[in-house]
């Protein structure tokens, strides 16, 4: 209860204390000497209300009220209000200072107040309960005796029935779904699925293998590039070298035998020196032979540069009989990916397996709790009443009666 009251330069109040008692406090007075004010800095410090500065005394620039309630405990508490016309605007709860909590008073100040509407009223106000309507008559009574609380409680029970309704629903289907399923997976034979799986672990060890065969074979298919690059580099006359090297070769080996000849010439002609040979004629053979000499020089060459060329199209024969090989390996992923198939039929049944458990826990939870929701309801949360079973039953059914 309000156990005193304090106004400073609050309307006509300069400095006013008032000390209240357990019971009944009449304030009297003239006119126009302050009583409502005392009501308005109540209903100011529990409301907040009238916002701004008028009602400050015209002679100060600031005004404070303060309240000192005591709890039932004994427990007491100091609730002060201040404001000023610079924008001085402050709430005290037992000396903690609040500020900018917007148009309403702070949580902590009105829960320590406890004044509402049913229990405060101003002075012009209508009689409390006289000149209300029914409903707002009702509206009261259920907030005195905690009716609101339990108007709550109904509602949430009301939402979590609804709640689980749906869940069982999308359960139910789900269990349908799943032991269509199971209908479909009975079907199958057992004979046959094992020897499926059987076969699916085989094929992942080979997939495993495979797919080191791909990675070699995109190696492979990387090194044919490169040749291939390199074929693109030749030149396109490399057909006419080759049968030019055909023809230098039928040269070479024409000059060899000249040059073999020739060597048995000289030689005779050393044999002979001591003769009596025509100078002339031997100065002309001695010609001939350095032109045959020379000529078998040019066919050496000529060979030197046509032999890399023969090396070079050896390599490209090479290459491509390895890019025929790479395209029969690659004829075989088709296989590979329907290998590849059966092992993730494998894994479909496994999942499908996993979900029908998962289901079945799930229709566990929900029958728990909805024991746990019959428990709860031992009255009837509207009427009171006690509930039988069979009120029980038919309250999770209907939602409480239909609502």
């Amino acid at each position: 209860m309000i156990t005193k009251q304090i106004l400073r330069n609050f309307q006509s109040h300069t400095h006013s204390e008032l000390d209240y008692h357990p019971g009944v406090n009449v304030i009297l007075g003239s006119g126009d000497v302050g009583k409502s004010a005392i009501l308005r800095g109540i209903t100011w410090t529990r409301t907040n209300r009238p916002l701004g500065d008028g009602f400050i005394h015209d002679d100060f620039d600031e005004c404070n009220h303060t309240l000192y309630l005591e709890e039932d405990d004994g427990t007491k508490i100091i609730v002060r209000r201040e404001r000023s016309r610079d924008g001085h605007n402050v709430y005290r709860l037992d000396g903690t200072e609040f500020t900018a909590f917007g148009s309403n008073p702070p949580e902590l100040v009105s829960q320590a107040l406890r004044l509402t509407d049913l229990n405060y009223q101003n002075q012009f106000n209508p009689y409390f309960l006289v000149t209300q309507t029914p409903g707002e008559v009702a509206q009261y009574i259920r907030e005195l005796v905690g009716l609101d609380v339990l108007s709550s409680t109904v509602s949430n029970l009301n939402g979590r029935l609804k709640k689980c309704k749906a869940q069982r629903t999308d359960i139910d289907f789900r269990i349908e779904t799943a032991q269509t399923s199971l209908v479909a997976l009975e079907n199958l034979q057992l004979g046959k699925i094992e020897a499926l799986l059987e076969k699916a672990i085989g094929l992942q060890t080979k997939q495993v293998r495979v797919e080191l065969k791909v990675s070699a074979l995109i190696a492979k298919l990387s090194e044919v590039q490169k040749v291939q690059d390199q074929l693109d580099t030749i030149p396109k006359e490399l057909p006419a070298l080759l049968a030019s090297t055909t023809h230098l070769s039928g040269q070479y080996t024409f000059l060899y035998d000249k040059r073999s000849s020739l060597s048995v010439i000289l030689d005779n002609h050393r044999q002979c020196c001591d003769n009596s040979i025509d100078v002339e004629a031997f100065k002309l053979a001695q010609t001939h032979a350095t032109k045959q000499i020379q000529l078998y020089a040019s066919g050496q060459q000529i060979r030197s540069e046509v032999l890399p060329l023969v090396k070079q199209w050896g390599r490209l024969i090479a290459a491509e009989e390895g890019i025929a090989t790479t395209i029969q390996l690659v004829k075989l992923v088709p296989q590979l990916i329907e290998k590849y198939r059966a092992t993730k039929l494998h894994y479909q049944i496994v999942t499908i397996e996993e979900k029908i458990h998962s289901a079945n826990q799930e229709i566990v939870v929900e029958e728990q709790e909805k024991v746990f929701l019959e428990a709860q309801l031992v009255a009837c949360p509207k009427c009171g009443q006690d509930l039988s079973k069979t009120g029980k039953d038919y309250l999770l059914d209907r939602s409480c009666h239909g609502d």
